[in-house]
């Protein structure tokens, strides 16, 4: 989390959104989510996404919202596809959260 947010504090624009090394984003995926955020004044938005086992892909399907309590029982939300508009949201940092063994 440290190096995230050290990329956050370093981030000029308004917008903010996350891809890591073993990520990848579908061709048009930021001007697609940005278009949408901008046309419905979004301050947070995230997208499905697929995962990548060798030869197998599986489809992660999200809810079109999520409110926080849902939030909180069901981390469904994919960081790579988490775009962030900070002139509604705010100032962005994360925190380390202990994941279950």
């Amino acid at each position: 989390m440290r190096i995230r947010n050290k990329a956050l504090e370093k981030a000029q624009g308004k917008y903010v959104a996350f891809l890591d090394a073993d990520d990848m984003w579908k061709p048009h995926k930021l001007e697609k989510q940005l278009e949408f955020m901008v046309q419905d004044k979004i301050g947070f938005s995230f997208t499905a996404y697929e995962i990548l086992k060798g030869t197998e892909n599986k489809v992660i399907q999200v809810p079109q919202k999520l409110n926080y309590s849902q939030f909180m029982k069901n981390t469904i939300i994919g960081t790579l596809t988490v775009m962030i508009n900070t002139d509604i949201v705010g100032e962005v940092r994360l925190v380390n959260v202990k994941k279950r063994s």
